[in-house]
């Protein structure tokens, strides 16, 4: 059927178009252009006969019939000129057509009238024969059948001409080229105009049909009858001439009512025809199925007529059920006229395929609307998520900056530690220069209180020996008051710059308490963040790798701190003993400086008493005795500053090498801060980031919640049972 209905619209379409084709594009229309030159050739032909005729009229006797006759056709030339021609170009070909008919035939019936011709039965033949071609190649649809009609009309006024002076020769006198030329014209145009016989319309075909037979049927009737007569012996010729005339007037006037009576008998049949196609073209254009043709008559167009409200009233059958269908009731039962019923099936079927798919509908629009639900739910909680995050990350932004403020004062606070313990190393330094010399003059004493020893055994024998070397041992004596005196200064110098160390490392301690409660902090706030990141799901992974780095730069910090503090607590253990033994070293120093003082006196007594030097002999034994012990004591107590003075310096240095550890770690420390910075920053842009890719989800799904519920108010109204 689909094949049936292609072809049946392209022959309707081509049809159709014929005509629009050939008027819109006539460039591209042989048709067309045929039908111009066929004007432009009958105007042509009669100023041709014109040019004959004037050429005739100077060369013999021209009567007023003859110019009259040339006047006509050269009005009915200018005439056709000034009417056709304007309007072919227009692209309207009809009152060019009718012009062209109407003048001419007008013409040629002047013409024959003022000079008979006795050959215009033939002429009026080929006029009608002509003139239908052109209306064929011109005429639209609906004017074909009225130009066919006024051609042949006018033909036969034309070969009535001949009955005027009652001439007509109905003899075809083989001899006569005249004659001969117009019969093979009248057969060529009849071929031509019954070649394309079936594309022409309904009256065209009648009208067409019936005149030409008619012509040719009393014309080829009129030529035996004559052909009798002459054969007669008894008939006179003027009896002959009569009947041949008045059967001339008969068959033309037989012509002219059969061409009325074709033109009202394919009325007559094309009119119910026209009705039933102006009710299709109702429907076509407007959709109207409430129109119906009228059945007037019994015959097969009433049949047709029939058949045609029949497929009305099934397609307005059809429509009704669309309707219902369209309104949402799904019920209809559609039941097919047969198996070749396409249209009947066809609803059928899609009757059915809508009943499943608007269920199929109806379900997805549910779970629809779950999902959706579902989605915004989820949105929600991302988004306080991220809102959770995004204040976390402010909070470790602060955080870093608070740590990375703190790292710089501690990195001020251990360069200046720094200073301080280089000034300890420059103090140690000289302290230890000072203790060597210091220990040079108590080798110095411990060998003068040898020979004071020795002296004094042989004090007895040489009292002015032991004058002079008790005189040599005060000048020792005093020296080594001085040199005692000088290591108590540095000792005490000493002590001040270790407790200065002490009170530094303090301060360290400090800063570093306060580096590990940051570190401490930003440990549980790296914590938090990564709770929050997996709380956000697939969103959250990039964001929890960020967090568990944040966690261990935390955690290497608290460890940083922490080696730092054992560090500091190590300082201010060593510092401790360094004062300690400070202290120790200078009530040493004040004790070797009594000793000092009371060699000194002894020796004052032994220049005061060399004159009894004999007599003091044992006490001097004895006190150099105890010079000896104290000398002992004095190389031991400087023997221990010494010690003390290589514990300073291994402790300061032992400073500088934590100083250098504590401002590397503080590097540390600090690189890990800008990195926390860094990746907060990140984290945080990521977050803004997900909450607006959260936003779009959220509105996505609001969006999803609306069509779902529209989804559902427009499955609602299908009908798929019946309650």
């Amino acid at each position: 059927m689909n094949k049936f209905t292609d072809s049946r619209m392209e022959n309707m379409a081509a049809s159709s178009s014929n005509y629009t084709d050939k008027v819109l594009n006539p460039q591209k229309s042989r048709q067309w252009l045929i039908g111009v030159w066929l004007i432009r050739v009958t105007y042509i032909a009669l100023s041709i006969s014109c040019v004959i005729d004037i050429i005739i009229g100077f060369t013999e006797k021209f009567d007023w019939v003859d110019w009259t006759s040339l006047l006509i056709r050269l009005t009915a030339v200018a005439i056709i000129v000034i009417f056709a021609e304007p309007s072919l170009k227009k692209n309207n070909p009809i009152p060019a057509v009718l012009t062209t008919i109407i003048v001419s035939e007008i013409a040629l019936f002047f013409m024959c009238v003022v000079s008979p011709l006795m050959i215009a039965w033939l002429l009026g033949i080929i006029i009608s024969l002509l003139l239908s071609l052109l209306v064929i190649q011109l005429m639209p649809p609906t004017w074909m059948g009225k130009g066919i009609f006024i051609s042949f009309v006018g033909g036969a006024v034309v070969a009535l001409t001949d009955f005027l002076p009652k001439t007509v020769s109905y003899q075809i006198n083989v001899s006569d080229p005249q004659a001969l030329l117009l019969t093979a014209m009248a057969i060529g145009l009849s071929v031509l105009l019954f070649a394309r016989y079936s594309k022409y319309p309904v009256t065209a075909k009648l009208v067409l049909a019936i005149s030409t037979l008619v012509v040719f049927g009393v014309n080829i009737l009129g030529v035996i009858i004559s052909s009798v007569l002459l054969r007669s012996e008894n008939m006179a010729t003027e009896t002959i001439s009569a009947i041949s005339s008045w059967f001339l007037f008969g068959s033309q006037i037989f012509v002219i009512f059969s061409a009325v009576a074709a033109l009202w008998l394919a009325r007559f049949i094309t009119k119910p025809l026209l009705e039933i196609v102006e009710v299709a073209d109702k429907i076509s254009r407007e959709g109207d199925l409430s129109q119906r043709s009228i059945t007037r008559y019994q015959d097969e167009v009433g049949l047709m007529s029939d058949s045609f409200n029949q497929l009305i009233a099934s397609l307005f059958e059809m429509a009704n059920i669309a309707e219902e269908i369209s309104s949402g009731d799904l019920t209809m039962e559609v039941t097919p006229k047969s198996d070749h019923d396409d249209l009947g099936n066809a609803f059928k079927k899609m009757v059915s395929s809508l009943r499943v798919t608007v269920a199929s509908v109806a379900a997805n629009a549910a779970e629809l609307n779950q999902s959706a639900a579902e989605l915004s739910e989820a949105s929600l909680q991302a988004r306080a998520a991220t809102d959770q995050i995004t204040n976390s990350m402010q909070q470790m932004a602060s955080s870093s900056q608070d740590q990375t403020s703190a790292v710089a004062a501690t990195s001020n606070s251990v360069e200046q530690m720094s200073k301080a313990i280089e000034g300890v190393a420059r103090g140690s330094q000289e302290q230890s220069q000072s203790v060597a010399k210091a220990t040079e003059i108590t080798d110095q004493i411990n060998t003068a209180i040898r020979q004071v020893a020795q002296n004094a055994n042989a004090v007895a024998t040489d009292s002015a020996s032991a004058a002079e070397t008790a005189k040599n041992g005060s000048q020792i004596v005093e020296g080594t008051l001085t040199g005692m005196h000088t290591i108590k200064t540095k000792v005490d110098a000493a002590s001040e710059k270790i407790e200065e160390m002490g009170k530094r490392s303090l301060e360290i301690g400090a800063i570093v308490e306060t580096i590990e409660e940051i570190a401490s902090q930003t440990n549980l706030l790296a914590l938090n963040a990564a709770i929050e990141a997996a709380r956000a799901g697939e969103h959250g992974k990039g964001f929890a790798v960020v967090a568990d780095e944040v966690r261990k730069l935390a955690e290497r910090s608290s460890l940083a701190t922490k080696e730092i503090d054992a560090l500091i607590n190590g300082i201010q253990s060593t510092v401790s003993d360094a004062v300690q033994a400070m202290a120790e070293s200078s009530s040493e120093v004040e004790e070797g400086v009594t000793n000092a003082n009371l060699a000194g006196k002894a020796l004052a007594d032994i220049l005061g008493a060399t004159t009894a030097a004999n007599k003091q002999a044992a006490l001097a034994s004895e006190a150099t005795a105890r010079m000896e012990q104290a000398s002992q004591e004095l190389v031991i107590a400087v023997d221990a500053v010494s010690e003390i003075v290589e514990q300073n310096t291994a402790a300061t240095e032992e400073m500088a090498a934590t100083s250098s550890e504590v401002s590397q770690s503080i590097e540390h420390i600090a690189s890990a801060s800008e990195e926390n910075s860094a990746e907060v920053e990140q984290v945080s842009a990521s977050t803004e980031e997900m909450g607006a890719q959260i936003a779009e989800v959220t509105d996505a799904a609001a969006s999803l919640s609306s069509m779902a519920k529209a989804l559902d108010q427009i499955v609602v109204g299908f009908k798929l049972t019946r309650e």
